[in-house]
């Protein structure tokens, strides 16, 4: 790891959502962003799966984004979705 203004440099925070339904996903996915963003992760990969539904995926990759920016501190992410059953949440750091 690398200490760099404070922050130090980790690699990727996983948080699978296996199991939850919807509405706890959108209450917990924001809140275990901003930790892993504060926390000085690089990024987060959220595990929801491919094979039983796509709420949560839909979820995930339609309107995430959109509660990081209104609910968190984080000021820009970029959302990796080119692996099936999960989705990797890049920070962009002005640093």
């Amino acid at each position: 790891m690398k200490k760099r203004r404070g922050i130090m440099k980790k690699g990727i925070y996983q948080y699978d959502v296996h199991g939850k339904r919807l509405w706890e996903a959108e209450l917990d996915i924001p809140d275990e962003i901003e930790q892993a963003y504060r926390l000085g992760y690089q990024a987060v990969k959220i595990i929801h799966g491919y094979r039983h539904g796509f709420a949560l995926g839909h979820y995930i990759r339609k309107r995430l984004e959109k509660h990081i920016m209104k609910f968190t501190s984080v000021p820009y992410v970029l959302i990796d979705y080119h692996e099936p059953g999960a989705t990797i949440v890049r920070f962009i750091r002005n640093n």
